[in-house]
């Protein structure tokens, strides 16, 4: 962009019209429109398929488009087990999806029915929004240890720590 003082951004639906004044019809996308430096966040827009459009100098001439992006309905968080019986000398594969990819995000296993706060083992995700990780039931008897502090703030995805003996 050139740096115009009305240099703007829109959010379109895929194959809205360019020149068409209903791009600002949302009032997230009226927003980022007078707003350059702000983010729109996705929860603003219905689910489906939009571009990025750079207009020059308050005019309907695209400067640029970005490719089809899509926003799509959220999913809750999701923990499954590989199996739903063990032996004290099987892995326990765990699986997460909808995770939301914060660095300090983890998972854990412990006992049926316990207090959300009570852990055997957990392991960081390392800001994975989906993957799988292997607990060693021989260790699930040890004593845990605690993540990090700063990951003590309670989120969907990220319980309490566990309190270290």
């Amino acid at each position: 962009m050139p740096g115009n003082a009305q240099d703007w951004i829109a959010i379109a639906p895929q194959g809205f019209p360019v020149n068409d004044q209903a791009e600002c019809s949302s009032p997230a996308a009226a927003r980022a429109q007078r707003h350059l430096h702000r983010r729109v966040p996705a929860h603003q827009l219905p689910p489906g398929n939009y571009v990025a459009r750079a207009y020059f100098n308050g005019t309907f001439t695209l400067a640029a488009e970005s490719s089809v992006f899509t926003i799509g309905v959220a999913t809750s968080p999701a923990v499954t087990t590989d199996r739903s019986a063990y032996t004290t000398l099987d892995p326990i594969g765990v699986r997460w999806s909808g995770l939301p990819g914060n660095a300090k995000d983890w998972v854990a296993v412990a006992p049926a029915g316990s207090d959300p706060t009570t852990v055997a083992q957990w392991t960081y995700v390392n800001g994975t929004v989906n993957g799988s990780t292997t607990f060693n039931t021989a260790a699930l008897g040890r004593a845990p240890t605690s993540p990090a502090p700063s990951s003590t703030t309670r989120t969907p995805s990220s319980p309490r720590a566990p309190r270290s003996p």
